[in-house]
C-alpha cells in the first residue's frame, strides 16, 4: 500500500520515521546484499532502534517548540479589521497555526485558508481524516468542518495542546478564537473536526 493512503496509526510514527532515517544514514549505493550478511538482521535492528530513538527525540524537540510558541501567544488580540502579526488583515487562525509551525522549524507556507493546510498535509503525506481522531498528538494540528473544499467546508483550525486520556476531549490552542489567541477545550469527534495534519517529518 502507498505511503499517501495509509493512515499514519498502521505503519506507526515512529517506525515509519525510523525506517526513513535508516535509509538516509545508509545512503546511496548499499548493496541489498547486506540484507543477507552475517549478522545483517542484528545490525540492522540495533541501527532501527537508533533512528527510532534518535527520531522520537527529533520529535519531541519539535513538539516542544510549537507548544512554547503557541502558548506565548495566548492573550494576543486582532486590532483593526482581522489584522495580526501573524499576515495579512484576513481571517487569521490558519495564519496563527502555520505561523507557529513555522517558528518552530516546520517548512510549511503561510497559509490564509485552513483547507490549505489539510492539501498540504495529504501532499506530505502526514494528513488524516476524522476516522484517526483518536491518533491525535500534540504539535499536530485539527481542522473543523467536513473537509478542505472551501471556506464553507473547512472552518477554523487548532494546535492540539492536550488529548484527554479517554480520548474524548481535546484541548486546543486557537488563533482569531473570538478575535484573540485562545485555550479552547473541544469533544473530540468527527462531526466537530474533519481531520488533522501532523508537523513531523518537515
Amino acid at each position: 500500500m502507498a505511503l499517501k493512503n495509509t493512515p499514519r496509526h498502521r505503519l506507526g510514527r515512529a517506525t515509519a520515521i525510523g525506517a526513513l532515517a535508516l535509509s538516509l544514514t545508509a545512503g546511496p549505493g548499499v548493496s541489498t546484499a547486506f540484507a543477507d550478511a552475517p549478522g545483517a538482521a542484528t545490525a540492522s535492528t540495533a541501527s532501527t532502534s537508533t533512528a527510532t530513538a534518535s527520531s522520537a527525540q527529533m520529535r519531541a524537540g519539535l513538539v516542544a517548540r510549537i507548544l512554547s510558541t503557541a502558548r506565548s501567544q495566548i492573550g494576543y488580540r486582532e486590532h483593526g479589521n482581522n489584522c495580526t502579526k501573524y499576515g495579512p488583515c484576513e481571517e487569521w487562525c490558519s495564519l496563527f497555526a502555520t505561523w507557529v509551525w513555522r517558528k518552530a522549524g516546520v517548512k510549511i507556507p503561510k497559509y490564509a485558508f485552513t483547507g490549505d493546510v489539510y492539501r498540504w498535509g495529504q501532499r506530505n503525506h502526514v494528513a488524516w481524516n476524522k476516522h484517526w481522531l483518536k491518533t491525535a498528538q500534540p504539535g499536530d494540528v485539527l481542522l473543523f468542518g467536513t473537509g478542505p473544499k472551501n471556506t464553507h467546508t473547512s472552518t477554523h483550525i487548532g494546535i492540539v495542546e492536550s488529548v484527554s486520556r479517554n480520548k474524548k476531549t481535546v484541548t486546543l490552542i486557537e488563533g482569531n478564537a473570538g478575535n484573540a489567541v485562545r485555550r479552547k477545550k473541544h469533544k473530540l469527534s468527527g462531526s466537530i473536526f474533519y481531520g488533522g495534519v501532523d508537523p513531523i517529518g518537515h
